[in-house]
């Protein structure tokens, strides 16, 4: 028997009062499959996640995740959303961001259980920060509070993990332990970035789906100049965050 798509979109289009996002989309995710979404800014790549998240509804076609609807397969996804703000002031530890992974409709007000605990536990620890649970958020990088977004996100057990734009404002290090950390998560679930940075692209994700209302998925061997062209609307430069000068520890630009 096939296995069940983790996402599948059939001839899906989204508009904004009117103004369309998204225009006959169809794409079909594996539920082992790591793909990476370009596209221009307003293409419509948000709009995909959210149409995945049930946070939209398409004009017309249909978006099911492992074969349901998305609202309700939401427990099945872990999410980390482009922007992640918080109050500096605000005295929150690591482990209280991380729990709320694990929040539902019928926990408000109440206490998280042993097997809450446990899973925000196993979630740092995939993400390379097992010990960081009692430090308050605001003692650690930009790259060690990134993780801890992502641990949110893994705490649900999810089968499907979508990341917003994940290394916006980390440095290099950062984004070479972020990408460790995703080859290991694919194994058993499927993975699902928005990113800018395409550098990575052929480092780890199997197939890229280019959006600018449009949507066209690609394997990553088939990458060219003209495709980038065609999504962008020109050049755009490609920056290799794999080669470092042995001398100065200075990326290179290729």
């Amino acid at each position: 028997m096939a296995e069940t798509p983790a996402i599948e979109l059939q001839n899906v289009t989204f508009a904004y009062n009117g103004a369309p996002a998204l225009e006959d989309a169809t794409l079909s995710i594996g539920g082992r499959e790591s793909v990476c979404v370009v596209g221009p800014n307003g293409g419509g790549k948000t709009t995909l996640l959210k149409l995945v998240l049930g946070l939209l509804k398409p004009v017309h076609g249909s978006v099911r995740v492992f074969g349901l609807p998305p609202e309700r397969a939401r427990a099945r996804i872990g999410y980390l959303p482009q922007y992640s703000s918080f109050d500096p002031q605000f005295p929150v530890t690591v482990q209280d961001v991380v729990l709320m992974g694990r929040l539902g409709g019928a926990r408000w007000g109440g206490r998280y259980s042993a097997a809450d605990q446990n899973a925000a536990g196993r979630a740092l620890e995939e993400v390379g920060l097992s010990g960081f649970g009692a430090r308050a958020l605001t003692d650690l990088s930009g790259g060690q509070r990134q993780r801890v977004l992502i641990a949110r996100a893994l705490a649900c057990d999810p089968h499907l993990l979508l990341l917003d734009e994940p290394t916006a404002n980390v440095d290099v290090a950062a984004e070479e332990r972020l990408f460790e950390t995703l080859a290991q998560l694919n194994s058993r679930m499927a993975i699902v970035m928005v990113t800018h940075d395409l550098g990575f692209v052929a480092r780890f994700f199997q197939r890229v789906v280019c959006v600018n209302r449009r949507l066209v998925a690609h394997p990553t061997s088939e990458i060219t100049g003209e495709i980038i062209r065609d999504i962008y609307g020109g050049d755009l430069r490609m920056i290799r965050h794999d080669h470092i000068c042995s001398d100065q520890g200075h990326r290179i630009n290729a």
